[in-house]
């Protein structure tokens, strides 16, 4: 499938490396570093692409060289606090490849500025994360559509680092050892220091074999990574102005971690024997990985009647931007945008009151008012609005006044007449454009005019791929964005161009850890409560699940380098969540073009791929190319080629 339709907004963009030059841009293809791009100096077996590729351990081998997805060298732009990533595949070709290693070098900018992005991780944060890609057996297929690979096979979603980038602790991820004619991918992630100069920086990938006896050199790619200015000298914000939250399971990491209970959970590092204190300190690990995929996380540990001190021992400095004692984001800053309430007692006062009064004394209500969610998805369903409008009175009749927050459309709650109790409205993506039917969003311009308090936010569910009957296999044919393990690549990340064009404010998304829970069996035909064996719950491959546990029950699927369990069990990224953060750094290059003024520039580049909320160009070459104008129109606000009026 071809982009809908090209367009040529700024015809500068075109022709930027040979006039940026005179404007002594620091991306002038005078700047641009050598290197070999001949792809018969490399090995056919091994090529380099970008996020916005899945490849099967069991299927397919490498692409044309060169081509999209099958060229042994990369480009990769982004700016200052942002992660680029790319990722780095092996075909075997013979009786299996023994003891592959992979290493990464500092980017290094020679020319015209000195600057080094370091690949070491002798201290944590870090900038450079290598992960190794570990794969799910996907026993059926979820729906029969464009927006799905519509096959079985093991699929590439646990990501699982050579080195833990919070802890320090090196893992088993490498060496690894490819099977007869598998394959295995390698995932790399590089955020750009917001101290970054803009310009060039060039680096290499090295890929080894026989390790860790005799690490032979197979061969050495190279990366060039093109750093883009963000408007007036700053950097990209560490908290994406798209308000996002999703929820976590109360016990869910004691049930994988810890083989069961409440109890077991206190044998958490650091928990000195209290399961309470091992709850928030494994939270906390969540919440900071989870905030370096600009995402809040709901927290629900502990329930909270009147006192907070040990709720901010754990929490306080992610509300703040500040860094945590123990843990550190690698983007410098980041925060909470939303907090769940939660208390022990339900929505009741001085409960309520109790939290709203906690966040303005901190001067957190501006920014991150907490949510109050009693109720989800009502429905045209009156009577399920009882217990929302009976919060509703109660918090909105504290001071500062509480934000209440429920997934619905309009028509269903005009018609239950609970409009005025509502702060901020969730609505599916399904309910905002059916496929088929027509844009809806309209229809809410007039209800988000009653109040410069009230919401728009967005949501996808199971409903995405077309059925939430869990054991169902195909769907009917909707091609919405999706999470799922099979889905493709693209699917998985333009939902945040959607809740852009829709001029949606923030995303709500349901869960991180469904099938973490030893009392929820996931898996088709049959149930397991291991993640790592399935993720298939409510007809799609992995709804709900975003993060993987190193250990589940008295496996572990992780285990330090030497062979010796963890010292800190760890919450592993997927792939998906990783496509997700992409997609909301996109936002942010859309947003702050908009409030720039160049909202046509933006609208443009949206539609160039995107026709609407179920038909989009899904091979990745229409969302690359109108990144790649996005990122170069707003460099160009600080190294100017020509003169253009914002429109």
């Amino acid at each position: 499938m071809q982009p809908f339709r090209v367009v040529v907004t700024l015809l500068f963009v075109l022709a930027l490396p040979a006039l940026a030059a005179a404007q002594s841009d620091p991306l002038s293809s005078s700047y641009l570093p050598s290197i070999d791009r001949d792809c018969e100096h490399y090995p056919d077996n091994v090529w380099i692409t970008s996020s916005l590729y899945k490849l099967r351990q069991d299927s397919g081998t490498a692409p044309p060289c060169p081509s999209l997805f099958g060229n042994k060298w990369g480009t990769f732009y982004g700016t200052q606090n942002e992660f680029i990533d790319f990722q780095v595949h092996v075909h075997d070709v013979g009786g299996g490849t023994p003891g592959l290693n992979l290493t990464v070098s500092n980017f290094v900018q020679s020319s015209p500025n000195k600057y080094t992005i370091p690949s070491a991780t002798n201290s944590v944060p870090f900038n450079v994360i290598v992960y190794r890609e570990a794969y799910l057996n996907i026993k059926n297929v979820t729906a029969s559509s464009v927006t799905f690979y519509g096959s079985t096979g093991h699929y590439p979603d646990i990501l699982i680092p050579a080195v833990d980038p919070y802890y320090g602790q090196s893992t088993n991820a490498f060496p690894f050892t490819i099977s007869p004619g598998n394959n295995q991918s390698v995932w790399i992630d590089v955020h750009i220091p917001s101290t970054a100069p803009p310009g060039y920086y060039r680096g290499t990938v090295t890929l080894q074999k026989d390790c860790p006896r005799m690490c032979t050199t197979i061969t050495t790619l190279q990366i060039i990574i093109g750093v883009w200015q963000w408007p007036s000298a700053g950097y990209m914000p560490s908290t994406s102005s798209l308000a996002s939250y999703e929820a976590v399971g109360y016990l869910d990491f004691c049930n994988q971690f810890f083989n069961g209970s409440y109890a077991s959970c206190a044998h958490y590092p650091g928990s000195g024997g209290s399961s309470e204190r091992a709850l928030s300190l494994g939270y906390q690990q969540l919440a900071v990985l989870m905030l370096d995929h600009r995402r809040s996380m709901i927290t629900t540990n502990p329930p909270i009647t009147s006192g907070f001190s040990t709720w901010e021992t754990y929490y306080k400095s992610l509300m703040n931007g500040t860094n945590p004692s123990a843990l550190e984001p690698m983007l410098s800053g980041a925060r909470y945008t939303t907090m769940q309430f939660s208390s022990a007692s339900g929505y009741v006062n001085p409960d309520i009151q109790n939290w709203l009064t906690e966040f303005s004394h901190n001067s957190w209500y501006s920014a991150t008012a907490p949510i109050f969610y009693p109720v989800d998805e009502p429905q045209a369903t009156c009577s399920k609005w009882t217990a929302f409008t009976q919060a509703a009175s109660i918090a909105h009749g504290n001071s500062p006044r509480g934000q209440m927050l429920v997934t619905a459309k309009f028509s269903d709650a005009n018609t239950c007449n609970t409009l005025g109790a509502i702060d901020v409205m969730v609505v599916p993506i399904t309910e905002m454009e059916r496929q088929g039917g027509s844009l809806q969003r309209a229809s809410y311009d007039k209800w988000l005019s009653g109040g410069s308090n009230l919401r728009l936010w967005s949501y996808q569910a199971c409903s995405s791929t077309g059925t939430c009957a869990n054991g169902t296999t195909g769907g009917s044919r909707v091609t919405y964005p999706n999470l799922d393990v099979d889905g493709v690549p693209v699917a998985n990340r333009a939902f945040e161009w959607l809740t852009f064009l829709h001029n949606q404010s923030g995303e709500l998304y349901y869960d991180d850890t469904y099938c973490w829970n030893t009392f929820i069996a996931c898996g088709y035909p049959s149930g397991t409560t291991d993640p790592w064996t399935s993720v298939y719950a409510f007809g799609g491959n992995g709804d709900g699940t975003l993060v993987y546990p190193t250990t589940s029950g008295t496996t572990n699927h992780v285990t330090a380098s030497a062979g010796r369990a963890l010292s800190t069990p760890l919450f592993l990224p997927s792939i998906r969540l990783k496509l997700v953060r992409d997609g909301m750094q996109d936002y942010e290059y859309l947003n702050k073009l908009t409030n720039l003024g160049y909202g046509s520039l933006a609208k443009n580049q949206v539609a160039s791929w995107i026709r609407n909320s179920y038909t989009f160009e899904i091979t990745g070459s229409g969302l690359q190319a109108a990144r790649m104008t996005l990122g170069m129109a707003m460099h160009q606000l600080s190294y100017p080629i020509l003169v253009s009026s914002p429109h």
